[in-house]
């Protein structure tokens, strides 16, 4: 038994304390927290951890005290991948493609090793020939020597990139990596306009190319729940 006051009549009494409905009360208890911590219900986001998931069609995100309603995009979509994977390349390609990260096999050179060694040993006997046509007085021979020279000269130039790295990117991934760049541009220029804060960092940290990558810089999240 435990002692109770009826607050209208301010009357103490005793009641009988049934410990068995206690215990189920209880138990009901825990089942009900264990139950929102699965779903998330009611839980407060911690205040260092910043969130980006489904709300009915769209997006909601979090970030401290701001918060950013999203429509449903490309951009929300891509943006949630880096954001699961930081400080990992992931291809435009594949971004493009609604994939989630796994890396695409890298196009073939435009011109390969073998060709682009087999037109620099032309372009050295070119030279020579161009010598011998000058000192003959041949200008037919060395107008055709030229030609070509300048022909070489071009492909390799196509073919080649900064440091003379052979290029892989196709007309494909250079459309993926202009696509992809204006969605996530867009959707973050939307975040920043509702949530500043998020707008910044995300501004800052967000590298688009042909390989994209969430590098987190200071004064975001220690972790993103997505």
């Amino acid at each position: 038994m435990i002692l109770a006051i009826d607050p209208g009549t301010s009357q103490a009494g005793f009641v009988l304390f049934d410990g068995r409905r206690v215990h189920q009360a209880g138990i009901l208890h825990n089942e009900l927290m264990l139950q929102a911590i699965a779903t998330g219900e009611g839980l407060a986001t911690a205040p260092d951890e910043w969130s980006l998931r489904p709300d009915g069609d769209g997006w909601l995100l979090r970030a401290g005290q701001e918060h950013a309603r999203l429509t449903d995009s490309r951009g929300v979509r891509q943006l949630r991948t880096l954001l699961v994977s930081p400080q990992r390349d992931i291809p435009a390609l594949d971004l493009a493609a609604g994939g989630s990260g796994l890396r695409v096999p890298a196009a073939p050179p435009v011109l390969d090793a073998a060709a682009a060694k087999s037109y620099r040993r032309r372009l050295g006997d070119l030279t020579a020939e161009l010598d011998a046509a000058d000192a003959a007085g041949d200008s037919e021979r060395a107008s055709r020597a030229e030609a070509e020279r300048q022909w070489l000269l071009a492909e390799l130039r196509r073919a080649t990139g900064l440091a003379g790295r052979a290029r892989r990117a196709t007309n494909e991934s250079e459309r993926a990596r202009v696509n992809v760049t204006r969605t996530l541009r867009t959707v973050i220029g939307h975040i920043s306009a509702a949530a500043p804060q998020a707008g910044a960092h995300l501004q800052a940290s967000v590298r688009t190319g042909l390989d994209c990558r969430y590098d987190p810089a200071p004064g975001g999240p220690s972790r993103w729940s997505l």
